[in-house]
């Protein structure tokens, strides 16, 4: 009996022993997250962040040592109370796009208003409960820097603006007196002059001409500068593009005693689809480099297909190959070569000329259409530069428009042929500069035709207005300056326009208006034919050119063309 009462009593006493070590391991595991907690907390309490752990009514559970400092409080007082911060601003945001989670706020703390960038996170304690922990970092000089940077930037654009601004009055304002110069040139040496005089006058007509280039550069480097280059896109011959840059500079080259030859490959496609203009700008870049540095010699230019290694599918890169057996290239100045306003080493023995553009501007150009320029060489012994361009076949296309453009040609022809003297035209020249008026004057009654001179726009209007109001005789075409006192050229053509639709039932022949200004540049074009004008021709420009615009618009077709779009405006 007695070992069956001790039974019970033993296993009692085990049972107890379990359930000890049991409240044992409860208590170490209690004991163990409160260390874990405070370890925790003092890990908190050593952040530079603003820390703050809330339950989801808002209370405090906890703040660490840097949120209280900044606010001016105690942990212990504001634990379990709805403490906040005063809050004078707030955005949600973040790079300037709304986020979730993340708050600046603009606080009032010890040490003024600060901006404070705050991430809030949901957590779930270990009883189930939800808690909210805001954690904050000060980005106040953050925010004055990035204030500091659109500052700089913005004040940078309008010097860019400006710049521009400059050098586009720059180019208008030396472009003005460079059509007299270079007008008047051509007159005088259609005159009767002797040899001496003669080779003045080409001398004069090359430095006015060589100027010109200057400003081209200039202007074209400033708006590679302000990313505003605009390449055209039609199609054009290439071989009759390298042929006509080649014997602009033979002449140069001859009077050296160096030779220039050039050769296409029989697979280069002879139209293409780019920008003609600017490729001619690099050839002739590359060429006038070349006929500078080369005093004995050839200079050969070689057109070849190119396939880059990086697209081997792509057949549309042509390389423009230009050899010289001129001084050639330090090895450590092929590097610098193409920078801007460099003007390459070995010039420091040779008459320096030129803003050192000319290859900067042409390596940009040839990057713009999709490829590069690389040169190579050594000193002594000729440096040779390609140009690789990405230049499309063009696809042939016949069409009835085919037709109108060879009756079109066709009757430019026949106006040319008239212009000397055969039919009377009336032409009407607004111009406010007296030199660049007489200019055109002059090339006008040279072609047979009668020039009525105005100097501003609102007597170009009053001009047309009183042809129309007498019953003629009438204007044949209109040349109009852009920038004339009292009226501009574009608000005289929406005169003039607004004359005709207001007459509308005369049936009157609209003469057409051709843009005649120093503003070279594409959208000042394209601001000509937005307001109605039917052509542009930039300054400087010589008898040959004016006659050939003149010629264009003075054909019944044309004066139709101009009659069917003002009826369609």
């Amino acid at each position: 009996m007695l070992r069956l009462r001790l039974r019970p009593l033993a296993a009692h006493r085990l049972s107890c022993a379990a359930g000890v070590r049991e409240i044992e391991a409860i208590n170490d595991a209690r004991w163990q997250l409160a260390d874990a907690e405070a370890r925790f907390r003092n890990y908190l309490d050593t952040q530079s962040h603003l820390i703050a752990r809330r339950h989801a009514d808002g209370r405090l559970i906890f703040a660490n040592r840097a949120y209280c400092s900044a606010f001016g409080v105690v942990a212990a007082e504001i634990v379990g109370t709805l403490f906040q911060p005063k809050t004078l601003a707030i955005e949600n945001q973040r790079d300037g796009c709304p986020i979730n989670g993340f708050t600046v706020e603009l606080v009032e703390t010890q040490q003024g208003a600060l901006w404070i960038a705050w991430d809030d996170q949901r957590f779930i304690d270990a009883s189930g409960q939800v808690e909210f922990q805001r954690m904050g970092r000060d980005v106040t000089d953050d925010r004055r820097t990035m204030s500091d940077l659109r500052q700089a930037r913005a004040q940078a654009e309008a010097a860019n603006q400006a710049k521009s601004r400059f050098l586009a009055a720059m180019s208008h304002e030396i472009r003005t007196p460079m059509t007299g110069i270079l007008g008047m040139t051509g007159l005088l040496r259609d005159t009767p002059t002797t040899l001496d005089q003669q080779t003045y006058l080409r001398a004069v007509d090359e430095s006015a001409r060589a100027l010109l280039g200057l400003v081209d550069e200039i202007l074209d480097f400033s708006k590679i500068e302000a990313g505003k280059l605009e390449l055209a896109c039609h199609e054009f011959s290439l071989r009759e593009c390298v042929a006509k840059a080649v014997a602009l500079l033979a002449p140069r080259a001859d009077a050296k005693g160096v030779a220039v030859s050039w050769s296409i490959d029989a697979d280069v496609p002879e139209i293409v689809v780019g920008d003609e203009a600017r490729v001619r700008q690099i050839l002739l870049n590359l060429l006038s480099n070349s006929v500078n540095f080369t005093d004995v010699g050839r200079i050969t230019v070689t057109v070849r297909r190119d396939v880059p290694e990086h697209q081997p599918c792509e057949p549309s890169h042509v390389a423009i190959e230009i050899r010289d057996t001129g001084i050639g290239l330090h090895a450590d100045a092929i590097d610098t070569l193409f920078n801007d306003f460099e003007q390459g080493a070995s010039l420091e023995k040779r008459h320096s000329s030129g803003t050192g553009l000319g290859l900067g501007i042409s390596k940009r150009l040839a990057r713009a259409m999709g490829g590069d320029i690389s040169a190579v060489g050594c000193l002594g012994g000729g440096a040779t530069f390609t140009a690789v361009l990405r230049l499309p076949t063009a696809i042939p296309q016949t069409s009835a428009g085919d037709e109108l453009a060879a009756a079109v040609r066709s009757a430019a022809s026949i106006s040319r042929q008239s212009l000397t003297g055969a039919r009377n035209l009336r032409i009407l020249v607004a111009e406010d500069n007296e030199i660049n008026a007489l200019l055109a004057c002059r090339i006008i009654e040279k072609m047979g035709a009668t020039a009525t001179r105005v100097g501003n726009g609102r007597a170009a209007v009053m001009a047309v207005a009183s042809s129309i109001g007498s019953g003629g005789p009438y204007f044949d075409l209109i040349l109009m300056d852009v920038f004339m006192p009292m009226m501009n050229g574009i608000e005289a053509t929406t005169g003039i326009l607004a004359l005709f639709a207001e007459h509308r039932e005369l049936g009157l022949p609209v003469a057409p208006i051709i843009a005649l200004t120093a503003n070279a540049y594409p959208e000042d074009r394209q601001r000509c034919l937005d307001a109605g004008m039917c052509d542009y021709l930039a300054k400087p420009f010589d008898a040959a050119q004016l006659i050939t615009v003149i010629a264009k618009w003075v054909t019944p077709m044309a004066h139709q063309s101009a009659y069917l779009t003002l009826v369609a405006s």
